[in-house]
């Protein structure tokens, strides 16, 4: 039984062939907000100073951080993200 629409069906296969997915967002304030958030999420983590420019860093941070800690970002920025979420919910 498969609970996805046939929509997301095509995304997922599409993902898995390519390794990506480029669609035009529907609420694109929110998606600069969650770039910003996570490029400041991963500033801090790194030790570096909040970037001027959040997409350019998030889109060139294989030049700033290793393999080794490249896993720990990611948990990190998802408890994070999720936690921001979870706060939002609850103002």
């Amino acid at each position: 039984m498969n609970f996805l629409r046939s929509s997301e069906q095509a995304l997922g296969q599409t993902f898995t062939k390519q390794g990506y997915i480029i669609k035009p967002t529907e609420n694109r304030a929110a998606l600069d907000r969650i770039q910003d958030y996570t490029a400041g999420l991963a500033a801090q983590f790194l030790g570096l100073q909040t970037p001027d420019d959040p997409l350019m860093f998030l889109n060139h941070i294989d030049q700033v951080i290793g393999i080794s800690q490249l896993n720990n970002l990611r948990l990190q920025a998802l408890v994070n993200l999720q936690s921001a979420r979870m706060q939002s919910a609850i103002h």
